[in-house]
C-alpha cells in the first residue's frame, strides 16, 4: 500500500483563506486611499476622504525631506492650482503590496499664475511621476516622489 494522501483540515484551510481575504481588503483600502489623494485631493481639492490618513508623514522629493501634517497637503495643492490652470494628475496605475502603494501618474497644467515665486509663462506643462506611499495600519507615514522636472517653470 502506497503513502496515504494528506487529509485536508477544513478549519485550517478556512482560517488561511480568511487571512488572505483580510490582506486583500487591507490592500484594496490602501489603493483606494492612494487613488483618492490624486482624484479627490489633487484634482478636485476635496480633502475630507484623505485627511484621516494624513496625520503626520514625511515627503521625500527632489533630494528634500519635508515633515508634513494635517492641512499641509491642502496648502500645497492650493499653491499648484493657483499657479497652473487645469492642474490635474492623470493616474495610470495604482499597485499595492505590503505596506506600500505605488502610483504612476502624469501631472498636467498650464502655468498661467505665479508659482514658486515665478511669474506666469503661459506654457503647458506635463511631468511623469512615480509615488511610493508607505502605510502603517491606516495612516500614511512616508511618501517618496520621483519625477522628471524638465520644463518646470
Amino acid at each position: 500500500m502506497g503513502p496515504q494522501a494528506p487529509v485536508l483540515d477544513i478549519t485550517t484551510a478556512a482560517a488561511g483563506w480568511s487571512r488572505v481575504a483580510d490582506v486583500s481588503a487591507i490592500l484594496a483600502s490602501r489603493r483606494a486611499v492612494a487613488a483618492a489623494i490624486f482624484e479627490e485631493a489633487f484634482n478636485r481639492q476635496h480633502f475630507e476622504n484623505v485627511n484621516p490618513a494624513l496625520d503626520a508623514y514625511t515627503l521625500h522629493v527632489g533630494g528634500a525631506t519635508l515633515s508634513l501634517g494635517p492641512g499641509d497637503l491642502e496648502r500645497l495643492v492650493a499653491e499648484w492650482h493657483a499657479g497652473f490652470s487645469d492642474f490635474h494628475f492623470e493616474v495610470h496605475r495604482v499597485v499595492a503590496e505590503g505596506d506600500v502603494v505605488a502610483v504612476h501618474a502624469t501631472l498636467h497644467g498650464v502655468h498661467d499664475g505665479e508659482w514658486n515665486g515665478k511669474p506666469p509663462t503661459g506654457a503647458a506643462y506635463s511631468s511623469e511621476h512615480m509615488f511610493f506611499i508607505e502605510f502603517e495600519d491606516d495612516q500614511i507615514v512616508k511618501v517618496r516622489e520621483l519625477n522628471d522636472p524638465t520644463g518646470l517653470p
